[in-house]
């Protein structure tokens, strides 16, 4: 995470050809020299019914060198996507907020499925997980959640992570 640049932003272009800047436009990010306020933006994923955008954000940086925090990619949703409407961000609720969260998309029933780096079973000695061939720090595997209720479960437990889910026209996780 101390590896990644800030500054990204998440964009939209209609129809027309005009671009805009959702997380800007919702008071997320700066513009210029990337500081405590700065943004990441990866993975977004629009829903089925095109009205929202869920995505992994981190937020914050270093203000100055040899100022190290930890930060956390998280996973947040957008709506508000219409030229003009103003864009609302908010925070996926009941996901890990110890942990990286990050390649989400929609499932059939509106769980959200996600990879993340969190232990499979939440314990902090377990963390962070090491690929099985390079002991590098690495990712978990699937992880379901149901943000209205806080239900989570791990749909795949893989040694050297998994990465980018997808949803084929039948609805089953790739």
């Amino acid at each position: 995470i101390d590896s990644v640049p800030r500054g990204g932003d998440l964009y939209i272009r209609y129809r027309d050809g005009t671009l805009k800047n959702l997380t800007l436009a919702a008071g997320y990010g700066v513009s210029g020299l990337q500081g405590a306020t700065s943004i990441a933006v990866r993975d977004p994923s629009v829903h089925w019914n095109g009205q929202k955008v869920i995505f992994s954000m981190v937020i914050g940086n270093a203000t100055h060198q040899y100022h190290y925090l930890s930060y956390r990619w998280q996973m947040y949703e957008i709506t508000g996507l219409g030229k003009n409407e103003t864009p609302l961000i908010t925070k996926v609720a009941n996901q890990p907020v110890d942990f990286n969260n990050v390649m989400p998309v929609y499932g059939t029933d509106d769980r959200i499925i996600f990879v993340s780096d969190r232990p499979r079973n939440g314990a902090a000695h377990l963390y962070p997980q090491r690929d099985e061939y390079e002991s590098t720090a690495t990712n978990s595997g699937l992880w379901s959640l149901d943000s209205s209720n806080g239900e989570l479960f791990l749909m795949d437990h893989a040694p050297s992570g998994d990465f980018n889910p997808t949803l084929d026209s039948f609805g089953r996780v790739i």
